[in-house]
């Protein structure tokens, strides 16, 4: 696994924007979330529900974290077992009554897919 600091894509603030607005159904209609978490969520198991009652089980309100985390986030290089090629991670805390939190976001590139950005994988307690 390789590691390398830099910018947070587009992608991944708007996610942030959505999730802290409660927009989960836009999520969808943006395409971002990753393909796994879409398949389960159609199938009506888990995935998009269990987003949702995470952040709604967590104590306090949901809100954007500064700008600067956005500035410098952590891309994690992983070998996906599962498919060809390899899984670029972002693992992003999210805030709550404006400060950092133990929830974070996972959020994954596609290997078959490379011009397909980060989509949002999971969240959950890290």
């Amino acid at each position: 696994m390789s590691e390398v600091q830099g910018q947070a894509p587009a992608e991944i603030r708007r996610t942030v924007e959505l999730l802290v607005h409660g927009d989960l159904l836009e999520l969808i209609n943006e395409n971002l979330l990753h393909p796994q978490l879409l398949q389960i969520t159609q199938t009506g198991q888990g995935g998009l529900p269990i987003i949702e009652k995470t952040i709604e089980r967590y104590p306090g309100i949901m809100t954007m974290p500064p700008e600067e985390q956005f500035g410098h986030v952590t891309f994690y290089e992983l070998r996906d077992r599962t498919t060809p090629g390899d899984v670029t991670q972002v693992i992003l805390d999210l805030w709550f009554d404006e400060q950092v939190s133990d929830l974070s976001a996972i959020f994954e590139t596609v290997p078959s897919r490379p011009d397909y950005g980060f989509r949002l994988s999971d969240v959950h307690v890290l």
